[in-house]
């Protein structure tokens, strides 16, 4: 937590300046957001003050519709072609290398791992640091291989090579993956439906993953992420963005945007952000170290130093191996194709019991 200079204000949130929960004021901006669209117009206002020469942000490749590419972003029109969650791997590191010989200052968006290796690489360097001058973060709960996307594809009954553009979420909150197809047709996803079918209980997930303790992304100067439970359904539940400023180079963009009418906010207090983002807290904070504790006898048993699985776990809780069982079984050959062909009767029944395992933390 260097980067700031100084201890976390909150062992939960880490360093902040004030919460919120808030979307765009442009609706074309709106509609294509995964939720409150407020990285996109954050970064478009702070680019038409000049505030900023650039963004590295991250789109769905044109050429390669079902991989990302990391490009920085010089317009407007560029930075809304980036817009939405991407549910897959996203390395911006190649790009992170041009930006020491690139004229101006620039903005990164990335995920936890991401801003935490900028900010190791910016104190290393002090060249890339002087041109990185803002850093949005978005909230993440886990990643999700391109397996992933490919079982998707395969219960959709669609090929790799039917597909023309590709889009994770987006078309109102909560969204949906819509699949853009080269013969003019498109097909749809609802999101709610295929994360909580096959990727909210880890399946297609990294294990490095399992090791993250920040699922707030704590070292960005803004950070971003879905407003869940803080909104009553009905009208008003949709398009809106729970946001956390950290320094006073984000917070200050943030009031600049929201006087100028580009944003609409609401404060929130570290209460709210909390009950919304609890589930993932668990993972993350409470869960962390019992779960290294297990992987790490996982792989000693891998190893061949142990073969008795009961004594090797111990003591350990239901809801801390759980994890481990959907990544393997999605990382398996065998069983990964079964998740493609399989019943969803039989798959929500695994998840049924899973959730139920994960509820004696």
């Amino acid at each position: 937590m260097s980067s700031f200079g100084r201890h976390p204000a909150d062992q939960i949130l880490g360093n902040f300046v004030a919460c919120y929960k808030g979307s765009c004021t442009d609706k074309e901006v709106l509609q294509k957001a995964a939720s409150g669209g407020l990285i996109t117009a954050v970064l478009a206002f702070a680019l038409e003050k000049r505030l900023i020469d650039g963004a590295v942000v991250t789109r769905m490749s044109k050429r390669h519709p079902l991989r990302p590419e990391t490009v920085i972003a010089r317009t407007s029109e560029e930075i809304l072609s980036a817009s939405t969650s991407k549910y897959c791997p996203v390395a911006p590191n190649t790009v992170i290398r041009r930006l020491r010989s690139e004229k101006g200052k620039f903005a990164v968006v990335g995920l936890p791992c991401h801003i935490h290796g900028l900010r190791y690489l910016e104190a290393l360097d002090p060249r890339l640091k002087s041109k990185i001058c803002l850093h949005l973060g978005l909230f993440c709960n886990h990643g999700v291989s391109f397996r992933g996307t490919e079982c998707l594809l395969h219960r959709m009954r669609l090929r790799d090579q039917d597909v023309s553009e590709l889009s994770y979420r987006g078309n109102g909150w909560p969204g949906k993956m819509s699949v853009q197809l080269r013969n003019g047709t498109k097909r749809k996803l609802s999101y709610q439906w295929y994360w909580n079918t096959f990727f909210s209980t880890y399946f297609f997930t990294p294990v490095r993953c399992t090791f993250c303790f920040d699922g707030l992304n704590q070292l960005a100067d803004l950070s971003f992420g879905d407003a869940w439970q803080l909104e009553p359904r009905g009208k008003d539940s949709f398009w809106r963005s729970l946001i956390i400023s950290r320094t006073d180079i984000g917070a200050q963009l943030l009031d600049k945007a929201e006087s100028e009418g580009r944003v609409s906010l609401a404060e929130i207090s570290v209460r709210e952000v909390v009950y919304s983002q609890s589930g993932q807290l668990q993972v993350k904070k409470k869960n962390l170290r019992a779960r290294r504790r297990v992987f790490e006898r996982l792989r000693r048993m891998r190893d061949g130093s142990s073969h008795n699985l009961v004594r090797s776990l111990g003591l350990a809780r239901p809801s801390t191996i759980s994890p481990y069982v959907s990544i393997f079984l999605s990382r398996n050959m065998f069983t990964g194709k079964i998740l493609r062909y399989a019943p969803i009767q039989m798959i929500n029944a695994y998840n049924k019991c899973y959730h139920l395992v994960d509820s004696f933390l």
